[in-house]
């Protein structure tokens, strides 16, 4: 048998680029919300008529991380 009678066209790396393309954009949202974020948000900064923002929590983030799954349809 020769190598491309071997090969199967479902293989895991075919297509690939095509196949996680939309993952890879969702990685992409994820960082550059996180990356606007801190580079917004300042806790320690004293505002005279309201409080400051505070950092994210764990469940905040997490919440993020499955919203932003949710939204996936692959």
């Amino acid at each position: 048998m020769t190598e491309d009678e071997l090969a199967m066209p479902g293989d895991v790396l075919n297509d690939v680029d095509i196949q996680l393309e939309s993952q890879a954009r969702l990685a992409l949202t994820l960082s550059h919300f996180l990356s606007s974020f801190y580079q917004i948000v300042n806790p320690a900064e004293d505002f005279p008529l309201r409080k400051a923002e505070l950092d994210l929590t764990d469940e905040q983030l997490i919440g993020e991380v499955l919203a932003a799954a949710g939204g996936d349809y692959k």
